[in-house]
């Protein structure tokens, strides 16, 4: 009976200390949990919209300015809608969420050949969310096609063959959340633009610019 006892005494005692060390474990494990979305995470949630517009400086880079290889430097106003995908989630700086945005953008070339840049693309955008921030930095990256008369009118350069060109672009920016439904935006943007070998004359342009822009974020229900 003494040992039958001891046997009890000693289980109990074994699953009174298991049950602290699993306590402890996952107490632990809700500590590392990534933070879920809160209600000051609006609009960085999935469903929400928004519409950006703003202007950019663009220069050739690679370019040693002469008769085949111009510099070749344009202005772009632009227009996008954009969808957020994901609400925001993991830790840390990477804490974000994810968008999708179609655009269109033109704007005429001030120094080179050509007239005008002119396209459409879509991007996906990745917003490095953290609660409450008022200053949200961004990344993104895009594919569209643009559409210009410098090979029209300089038949020399090698840069733009044919009318129609890929556009390639990448970004990093950040917005300033002045209101929670109103954002200035400042990118800093690579862009490229080719034939993909379509035409004969296809070196290709790549330039460097910036954009100041300004960012709506439609009312949803519920918000």
């Amino acid at each position: 009976m003494n040992q039958t006892r001891s046997s009890i005494i000693a289980a109990a005692a074994l699953l009174a200390s298991s049950s602290s060390l699993f306590a402890g474990v996952a107490a632990s494990a809700v500590d590392k949990q990534p933070q879920a979305p809160t209600s000051s995470d609006y609009p960085y949630v999935a469903g929400a919209n928004e519409i950006d517009v703003g202007a950019s400086g663009f220069w050739s880079i690679g370019t040693p300015d002469n008769a085949r290889r111009p510099n070749l430097n344009y202005l772009l106003a632009q227009a996008d809608y954009g969808w957020m995908l994901t609400d925001a989630s993991g830790s840390g700086f990477f804490r974000g969420n994810t968008e999708l945005l179609l655009g269109a953008f033109g704007g005429p070339v001030f120094d080179g050949p050509g007239h005008y840049f002119a396209g459409s693309e879509a991007f996906l955008r990745y917003n490095f969310v953290q609660p409450g921030a008022t200053l949200v930095p961004f990344a993104q990256l895009g594919f569209g096609g643009a559409y210009s008369d410098a090979p029209s009118v300089n038949h020399v350069q090698r840069l733009i063959g044919a009318n129609l060109s890929f556009d390639l672009e990448t970004a990093v920016g950040v917005r300033w959340m002045f209101s929670p439904r109103c954002a200035l935006l400042l990118e800093a943007e690579f862009r490229h633009f080719s034939n993909a070998d379509t035409a004969i004359r296809n070196q290709g342009l790549n330039s460097v610019g910036a954009l100041v822009g300004f960012s709506v974020f439609l009312e949803r229900p519920g918000h």
